[in-house]
Parts: structure tokens; C-alpha cells; sequence
């Protein structure tokens, strides 16, 4: 499966990015090509836990269009933390305390497919995205009575799979400067295994060739 989704991954990426010199002067008059970097929040939801721990993402993008059209091709990679769990209960009357901790957090690079629309100011776009997830996960559980550590467990584990992820964003050009803002939320899921968790960002966006 990750080997598919490797070769998936790769694939898309060429043909979002890559172009022979003599295409590129052809297509420069109609093709419109973006970057952005954006960061902010990953959490994960729990029914039981209306405030879920979470930590930062931060997310960078290269996406190509033809000017005027609806679709789009590109890639994302990002880093995201998006569970960090601490507790730490001082000693009770018995002299027994404990102390745990549980951190997750996700590297990804991921071809994406957007539809967007809008004009040259203002573009709303809903996206699906497929590639490569690596995670990475460490968690440790200490117990004392009496202060000598009675339980002293600790795993690390790191896991490449493949993920999906479905998303939502703004981007905002005001005038007519090429540089804007952007505001995206996705929601990750990675397969065989893995996590859910979702991701809201806020950033800069650069954009050149035809609007």
C-alpha cells in the first residue's frame, strides 16, 4: 500500500511542479502558480474532552492552475503536533503520585486537488489530498510510593503510512499586490492505524503568472 502511494505521490507531484522549459514559455500566459506558508493549530476531537490538547502545525504549499479554470493541482508538506497529554498528581495520603505523559505528531507530504472559486481578490476552494504520512508517537507512565518509582513504563514508535486529508480555505489579495493572506482548515486521517486529527492554519500566499 505505501509503495503505491509513494509512486501515487511522486507522480502528482511531477506533474504539479514540473514543466520542460518550452511548456513554460507556452503556458506562461495562462497559467497562474502559488505558494503560501501557514501555521496554527493541530488537535485531535474526543466527545469526552470539549478542550482537546493540541500544539502547533505549520504547513507550506505550491499549487499551479490554469487561469480562469476551477481546478487546480498542487502539494502540501507540513509538520503538525496535534496531541501533547500531561499529568502530573503530586503524592495523595498513601504517598503514591503519578506522573504521564502521551505526544503525537504527524510529518506529511501530500498531492492535493482543489476546486476553487472567485476572482483575482478573493478565492474560496475546497480541496481532497492524498500522499505520505510519517507519525510519530512517544508516551511515558511513572508511579511512586513513597517516592521510590514503582512503575516506569515508556514507549517511542515512528510509523510511515499513507493518509487522506479533506480541507477548506480562503485567500484574500487585497489591491493588486501579489502577495495575500490565506486561511485553510483540514481534517487528516491516516490509514492502517493511524490518527485523525485536523489542522487550522493562517498565513501568506504569493502568486505569479496570469490571474
Amino acid at each position: 500500500m505505501e509503495a503505491g502511494v509513494l509512486r501515487f505521490t511522486i507522480s502528482l507531484v511531477a506533474i504539479a511542479t514540473a514543466a520542460s522549459p518550452a511548456e513554460l514559455r507556452a503556458a506562461a500566459a495562462q497559467v497562474t502558480h502559488q505558494v503560501a506558508l501557514s501555521a496554527g493549530r493541530a488537535f485531535m476531537l474526543d466527545l469526552d474532552d470539549p478542550d482537546p490538547s493540541g500544539s502547533y502545525s505549520v504547513t507550506g504549499t505550491l499549487e499551479r492552475r490554469h487561469t480562469g479554470g476551477a481546478f487546480s493541482l498542487g502539494v502540501e508538506a507540513g509538520v503538525h503536533e496535534y496531541l501533547i497529554l500531561r499529568q502530573d498528581l503530586a503524592p495523595d495520603v498513601t504517598g503514591w503520585s503519578s506522573k504521564l505523559e502521551d505526544r503525537r505528531m504527524s510529518w506529511r507530504v501530500t498531492p492535493f486537488v482543489r476546486w476553487g472559486a472567485g476572482g483575482s481578490g478573493v478565492r474560496v476552494y475546497g480541496q481532497a489530498g492524498m500522499g505520505l504520512y510519517l507519525e510519530q508517537r512517544s508516551s511515558f507512565d511513572q508511579q511512586r510510593v513513597g517516592g521510590v518509582l514503582v512503575v516506569d513504563e515508556q514507549f517511542a514508535a515512528t510509523d510511515v503510512g499513507a493518509g487522506i486529508n479533506l480541507g477548506l480555505g480562503l485567500e484574500l489579495f487585497p489591491g493588486k499586490v501579489p502577495v495575500g493572506f490565506t486561511l485553510g482548515f483540514r481534517s487528516h486521517a491516516v490509514l492502517s492505524g493511524g490518527d485523525w486529527f485536523n489542522t487550522g492554519e493562517v498565513g501568506i500566499v504569493y502568486r505569479w503568472g496570469n490571474r
